[in-house]
Parts: structure tokens; C-alpha cells; sequence
């Protein structure tokens, strides 16, 4: 085992501080799927995402593991409540502010997360946040049937409609695919973008890099290192999944600018490991994503308003080591107006002009 690498063991030594309790668990069938359910603050909602994968049919096992990260509201009642109700069906993990888990200064479930894929035992993964819900109850016989027929693949996937607050939907594709689509191991590696919701792949992750507990983007994270197991389908003719956007939502009470910041920070952890696993075509990848994201960023309308100086600082950091903006007149000019515009709108309280 690489010491960059985080085995359970290593893990729990390096972020858990207190027990964890654990209500049900008490099947001593061995699943072939495992359901991993992370929720906080999901009072709403987690009811639904519990009964619709209870309502699962299948021709084998499925051990379903709650996440339950010590919300304020009622979902830790409500979480069990279900377990004891379902203990041959349901392990439930109570955990505690002081295992969390901070990126960016943020407690994001990160814990939870990895927690929960570390207890897996099924043969397989499947992936739930508590204010999603699944609306085919074949669901995860479908798809585990491709992966039985179909070595090859790591993953398989589909597509999901989005819903608000109040279960309306309010889209009805979350993806705009129109038939199967087969991702390439480069592409995962890539960071394609699948729905976690919709997930399933081989239980093949058994350490975690010392860089997943840096980034924000979690799941694209896991995503890309699947790839280095396999191929992913996307499967067109499933039953659409519900995916929640609501203001309790990590990633879409996120605005724009907010996003693409993130965004850059997650390429450049990426970069940086490829780079110490010498994989160097991801690595250029990434590289040439970071370009792209620090071009856009250094570039974005409203300069002044959305970059607090910490922010900026750390965009023109980036910017100066990838872009080498001295070696070009031209990413030299780019640099100077920019770094102005935003000056001066922090000196007089004004947004910058578009670029």
C-alpha cells in the first residue's frame, strides 16, 4: 500500500475521533449490491429516497447503508426509525461533527461518503444522496444484469429527471443524450460526466488518494478513478431517476462564478495526481483544463463582485504557474488588464467591465 494511499484502516486513523454507532445490520446474507446513502438536513425528503429503495426488486441481496452525518432537522429520527423498522435490510451509521471532513474550510460529507463505500460489501455500488429518489423499482436488477453480462465495464448508468423543492419536476432530462453511450477508461479518468444517482459500478475501490479528501467534486473524483478499471455505459432505455435541486443543495445553491472556481481548484488537484501516479496523458489533460478554467476565470464579467482578494490571489497564482503569462505578450496584456480591472473595482466598489 502506497503511504499516499488510504486504506479503511488508515482512514479511520487519520480523520475519526469518535465511535461511530451503528443501528440495524443485522442480515448475514452476503449482498451482491450494496446501496450507499448519504443524508443530512434531508427531513423532507429522505423518506422517499429510503421507500423507493426498499421497493427494489431483485433476484439477489442488497445491503443498504445509511449515512446519517448529525443533521439539525429530523432526519437522523426519521433514518431510525426506517433501520429498526428494516434492521435485516438497513445498517445505519450515526456519525459526528468530529469526524467531518473539511474542504475548503467546509463540512461536505466527505466522511460520510467514503465511510459508507468503505462498508460496502456487494459486488457492486449504487449511489444515493437522501433528497434523491429512484423511480424504477428494477432498478438495480437491470443493471447489475449488464454488469454480470459485460466484464468489461466498471460502471453503467442512465438518465434523471430533475425535481424542485416540492417534487415538481421541472426538466425532463438532466443529460441531453439520446441513446447508449459507451465512456472510454480515458474519458472517466477525464472526469465524464455521469449521474451519481444513477450509478452503479464494481466495488473495485478499496483505497482512497490522499487527494479525494482535498477537492470538492467527490463523485467526479471516484468517477475518474474508475477509470482505471474500466469502461462505463450509459444506458439509455432506463427509467429516468429524480434528482433534487433545491436550496439545501451543495452544489446547485452554488452560482456560476462559484462553480467554475470550484471547478479549477478540482483540476488542479487532479493534475497533481496523475502527475505523482505518472500518468502523464491525464496529466496533460488536466493541465490543459486548468488553462482553460484560469483563462475563463481571469476573464469573468464580474470580476469585482463575485473574487474576494483570497479568491484572486489564488486564481492569479494559478494563472501565473500555468500560463506563464511573461513568456507571451499577449497572456501579458491579458494578465495586466485583468488584475487592473479587478483592483480598481475593489478600490472604487464596482464591477469590472466585460472582457
Amino acid at each position: 500500500m502506497k503511504n499516499d494511499e488510504l486504506s479503511f484502516k488508515q482512514f479511520k486513523r487519520q480523520f475519526q475521533n469518535e465511535k461511530i454507532d451503528i443501528v440495524g445490520g443485522e442480515s448475514t446474507n452476503r449482498p451482491k449490491v450494496s446501496v450507499c446513502i448519504t443524508a443530512y438536513n434531508h427531513e423532507k425528503y429522505i423518506k422517499e429516497c429510503l421507500d423507493s429503495v426498499l421497493r427494489q426488486k431483485t433476484n439477489f441481496p442488497v445491503e443498504i447503508l445509511v449515512g446519517e452525518d448529525n443533521s439539525t432537522d429530523a432526519t437522523r429520527a426519521i433514518c431510525e426509525s426506517y433501520a429498526l423498522k428494516y434492521p435485516e435490510r438497513i445498517t445505519l451509521f450515526l456519525h459526528q461533527d468530529s469526524n467531518k471532513i473539511l474542504v475548503r474550510k467546509a463540512a461536505i460529507g466527505r466522511f460520510n461518503f467514503v465511510y459508507n463505500i468503505y462498508q460496502a460489501k456487494g459486488e457492486y455500488i449504487a449511489l444515493i444522496d437522501g433528497d434523491d429518489y429512484w423511480k424504477d423499482p428494477l432498478k438495480l436488477q437491470k443493471q447489475a444484469d449488464f454488469l454480470d453480462a459485460n466484464t468489461s465495464y466498471v460502471a453503467c448508468c442512465h438518465n434523471a429527471v430533475i425535481i424542485n423543492s416540492e417534487g415538481r419536476q421541472i426538466h425532463q432530462s438532466k443529460l441531453k443524450l439520446k441513446e447508449d453511450r459507451v465512456y472510454s477508461e480515458k474519458e472517466l479518468r477525464q472526469g465524464a460526466f455521469l449521474l451519481t444517482l444513477t450509478l452503479m459500478f464494481r466495488n473495485k475501490v478499496r483505497s482512497f488518494p490522499k487527494e479525494f479528501f482535498e477537492v470538492f467534486n467527490g463523485d467526479t473524483f471516484l468517477i475518474s478513478l474508475l477509470g482505471s478499471h474500466g469502461k462505463a455505459k450509459y444506458l439509455h432505455n432506463m427509467i429516468p431517476d429524480a434528482y433534487r435541486e433545491h436550496e439545501g443543495s451543495i452544489w446547485s445553491s452554488k452560482n456560476q462564478f462559484e462553480q467554475r472556481y470550484v471547478k479549477l481548484l478540482f483540476a488542479r488537484i487532479l493534475h497533481q495526481y496523475y502527475e505523482r501516479i505518472n500518468d502523464l496523458d491525464t496529466r496533460e489533460y488536466y493541465k490543459h483544463r486548468i488553462e482553460s478554467l484560469v483563462m475563463n476565470l481571469i476573464s469573468y464579467p464580474k470580476l469585482g463582485k463575485q473574487y474576494s482578494p483570497k479568491k484572486f490571489r489564488t486564481v492569479l497564482s494559478i494563472y501565473l504557474a500555468y500560463q506563464k503569462p511573461y513568456k507571451s505578450k499577449h497572456h501579458a496584456k491579458h494578465f495586466l488588464k485583468h488584475s487592473y480591472y479587478y483592483i480598481s473595482s475593489q478600490l472604487s466598489g464596482h464591477n469590472s467591465p466585460t472582457a
